[in-house]
């Protein structure tokens, strides 16, 4: 009898195990939503100086550090307090009941899209860094005409710019926003306005895709999931995206947390969702549209002149600093051809693209960076080095190179960069064009109008 007694109390013990969802305020390897902070990098840099060189001219291109949502996704967030009266009556473990029913929202609508304090620090460590790699280049006090600074005029952007060099130079050498220069309207390198009057609609496309795999049986097996979990069966994508949304948040916010809404989604759920995210951003701002490459081509060609100058006359900036946005990383990372998979990403082939090198979770979070060091060899020779957050990334596909003579990638990067197309001079001169003949058929019909 005991030992029946025994076995029937291990069955209903198992049973019970089965019956709860992993504890997500336990796990000692809790899943990761999809974007994040750069900040987890280690202090020292992964970059590598080629051996026998020195560099002599760093230009770098950074986005911002981590900000708060835009407002739509504050607001959505904030109403998440609606589902907290679903949470007792789920399986979950009591720890993430707890954290679930303790949680409330943080932000307000003046918040939307500010530099948080995890910003801030995002890019004090990658000035740091940058400094102990190249302390041949900055051992020295700033003076803007050995340092080449530009921004867009977002304050997120500028504030990331002050950041960065106050840390660049171990000194506050900024110590006002007013003093980072910032793009005058129509320079192509960071300014898509020019671009986006020509550019082709492709809206259509790019949000087909994303529809499209939102009604995939991988996008609804998560809103399944999620729905079980939560008991409540009144759920969509787009709720479910707003649950999501406060996990990955407040996750880059305070990078050692476990935010209470993670524990609705698994390992293989977040996946789905950075699939979702990377269909948006490659349609939208890369390889899904040929067109994007353009916006990325002022910066490319920038790069080069300032090499150009600095092997043929040592003329030129110790350093030069852009910050911006995700379209202009996106765009200068397509531009460059790098991260392209051998086919495109689409709503149809998830499970065939699992192992994509095009990833934005990777290689365009916050503070993402792309850092091009040129250098002078005691060979006499110049070489280039291109790293991206920090990691080297070879130029040219597989059979390209990681330090590439300087002579090598001007005849690959040059024929592309010397293109009128790469400055938007061909939509310019289309748009001037389009104007004259606006003004000589107004002039036509002031006459008529007069002489009848």
């Amino acid at each position: 009898m005991r030992i029946i007694y025994l076995t029937k109390v291990l069955l209903q013990f198992l049973i019970y195990v089965k019956g709860q969802q992993p504890c997500y305020q336990t796990m000692k390897n809790p899943p990761k939503p999809i974007f994040g902070s750069m900040s987890p990098y280690p202090n020292d840099s992964m970059i590598e100086i080629p051996e026998g060189c020195k560099p002599i001219q760093l230009w770098v291109f950074s986005r911002h550090g981590t900000r708060h949502p835009v407002l739509p996704v504050i607001l959505k967030m904030n109403s998440l307090t609606q589902y907290k009266s679903y949470i007792n009556s789920t399986d979950m473990c009591q720890e993430d009941k707890d954290a679930l029913n303790k949680w409330q929202p943080t932000l307000d609508e003046f918040e939307a899209k500010e530099l948080n304090s995890q910003g801030k620090d995002d890019l004090k460590s990658l000035g740091k860094r940058v400094r102990k790699t190249f302390i041949e280049l900055f051992n020295t006090s700033y003076d803007s005409s050995n340092f080449q600074i530009l921004s867009t005029k977002k304050a997120r952007c500028v504030y990331t710019a002050k950041y960065f060099l106050n840390a660049l130079f171990d000194d506050i050498v900024v110590k006002d926003i007013d003093e980072i220069p910032t793009y005058e309207n129509n320079d192509p390198r960071l300014d898509f306005s020019i671009g986006i009057s020509s550019k082709p609609n492709d809206t259509v496309r790019w949000e087909d895709q994303v529809q499209k795999f939102k009604k995939s049986s991988h996008v609804q097996s998560v809103v399944q999931s999620v729905a079980q979990k939560m008991k409540y069966s009144d759920l969509d994508i787009e709720k479910v995206l707003v649950m999501h949304d406060a996990c990955q948040y407040e996750k880059t916010w305070h990078l050692a947390s476990l935010p209470a809404w993670c524990a609705f989604f698994s390992e293989k759920d977040l996946e789905v969702l950075e699939y979702l995210d990377d269909l948006h951003r490659y349609y939208f701002n890369s390889y899904g549209n040929s067109y994007n490459e353009r916006f990325g081509c002022p910066l490319v060609k920038d790069m080069i002149e300032n090499f150009k100058k600095k092997v043929e006359r040592s003329e030129g900036p110790r350093g030069v600093f852009y910050f911006g946005h995700s379209s202009n990383l996106l765009s200068l990372i397509s531009r460059l051809g790098l991260f392209k998979d051998t086919e495109p990403i689409t709503a149809d082939n998830f499970d065939k693209m699992k192992n994509r090198k095009f990833r934005t979770s990777s290689i365009d979070s916050f503070a993402s960076n792309m850092i091009v060091a040129l250098y002078k060899c005691d060979d006499g020779n110049y070489k280039v080095s291109f790293y991206e957050n920090e990691k080297p990334v070879k130029i040219g596909g597989d059979h390209g190179c990681y330090d590439c003579l300087w002579k090598d990638l001007e005849q690959h990067l040059v024929p592309i960069t010397s293109d009128k197309k790469c400055t938007f001079e061909d939509s310019q001169s289309n748009s001037a064009n389009f104007s004259y003949i606006e003004f000589y058929l107004l002039l036509l019909c002031v006459y008529i109008t007069f002489m009848k």
